[in-house]
């Protein structure tokens, strides 16, 4: 069967709605039929919006460049069949697609009973897939609050990698970080120093290490590069922002932590990792002229690092405001919150207007003078900014 046609077949399938949401035991049933692929790896989980991404991304060049072959699976697309599953940091080819997805619509076919979701059919897949390929370890890259249920199926993770938390931290925020303790069974990385504590306590009961970042220092920073200090050694990132930066470090340090676990991860495999890592999403700049920034930030202290970094750039290039685009009421929401005192700010919904309608507005000569700041998933600033490069090149 052709890939094309299995492709649509998959996304042909319901996915969870508030009504009819993802079911553990309907997921864990299709692991089983497909040979019990929730088990058996090594599982490293990262949560925490863009810092899940950022941290799983970093993690996976890491340790590919350590010789390991490697899976990463991620949400972070809303669980699309094509970019959900990389292995050594591609997706599989055509024709390994092509005959996994006929295998797997073979089983589907064969339980009509059961009514599977997309969401349970597709992670189903990502886990048959870094089974069948060989991946030795597995990062289970959790950026969003309504599929973190679905990775208890992999528990217990060998190591977990949780978010930094900036600004003021509530209680619910601390309680997840908790929640992810509780699934792993060798060691917890966080860059959350102020509430060591309160991590220390929950780790302890778990019986598990945890380990806490030291300070950066950044010794020299461009639109699109940063070079900074840790643990006296010093590495370049391919982006300016902090975010990425804190998310690497959260890899340095859980590449310690593995090492005590007889786990090779060299220094070299780590400089040459995050040497090629991307940008990953995280206050990517688009363009120079006009001046045109995205950012994934999926909390209101991650965009006050982003907001920060705009200022700077703002006063650096003499502009004369801000223009936001966000894909929703709840970014929308944050970028009042954090923006508070930008009185230039101007916020477009885009939830309902067509890229290419918004890639004009942004583009008008009014707003060339302004900072363009684009706020969403990776979904929906990559399909902007790939309109935005479109219509620059018309100009």
């Amino acid at each position: 069967m052709k890939y094309n046609i299995l492709i649509k077949y998959i996304n042909s399938i319901p996915s969870a709605t508030k009504e009819n949401g993802i079911d553990i035991s309907r997921l864990l049933l299709l692991c089983e039929k497909l040979g019990r692929v929730n088990v058996g790896a090594g599982y490293i989980y990262t949560s925490g919006g863009a810092y899940a991404h950022a941290s799983g991304t970093v993690l996976e060049s890491v340790m590919k460049a350590s010789g390991y072959t490697v899976a990463r699976i991620t949400d972070a697309y809303g669980f699309d069949i094509k970019r959900s599953i990389y292995v050594d940091g591609i997706s599989p080819s055509i024709e390994e697609f092509t005959n996994i997805l006929t295998y797997i619509r073979d089983i589907l076919k064969k339980n009509k009973t059961v009514t599977f979701l997309r969401e349970e059919v597709v992670f189903a897949i990502c886990l048959y897939v870094s089974k069948i390929l060989g991946a030795k370890y597995v990062i289970l890259e959790n950026t969003r609050e309504d599929t973190k249920g679905m990775f208890e199926i992999c528990a217990p993770f060998n190591f977990a990698i949780v978010p930094k938390l900036y600004g003021t931290v509530s209680q619910d925020e601390l309680d997840r970080v908790a929640y992810c303790i509780n699934l792993v069974n060798r060691g917890v990385v966080t860059g959350n120093n102020q509430h060591y504590n309160y991590l220390s306590d929950k780790c302890h009961k778990a019986g598990i290490r945890l380990l806490i970042h030291r300070t950066t220092r950044v010794v020299e920073e461009k639109m699109r590069q940063q070079t900074f200090v840790y643990n006296e050694k010093q590495y370049t990132l391919k982006s300016a922002s902090p975010l990425l930066r804190d998310a690497t470090v959260s890899v340095f340090e859980l590449a310690e932590l593995m090492k005590d676990h007889r786990i090779k991860i060299s220094s070299a495999a780590i400089s040459g990792g995050i040497g090629s890592v991307g940008n990953c999403g995280c206050f990517e700049v688009l363009s120079l002229s006009p001046m045109i920034i995205s950012d994934i930030s999926s909390s209101c202290g991650q965009l006050e690092l982003a907001y920060e970094k705009l200022c700077e750039y703002s006063q650096r290039s003499n502009l004369s405001g801000v223009v936001a685009i966000c894909e929703s009421d709840g970014y929308a929401d944050m970028l009042k919150d954090v923006f508070a005192k930008e009185k230039s700010l101007l916020i477009i919904d885009a939830s309902s207007v067509s890229y290419r309608e918004l890639a004009k507005s942004i583009l008008t000569p009014e707003n060339r003078e302004k900072l363009t700041f684009i706020l969403g998933g990776l979904e929906f600033t990559e399909g902007l900014g790939g309109a935005l490069k479109t219509a620059m090149d018309r100009i």
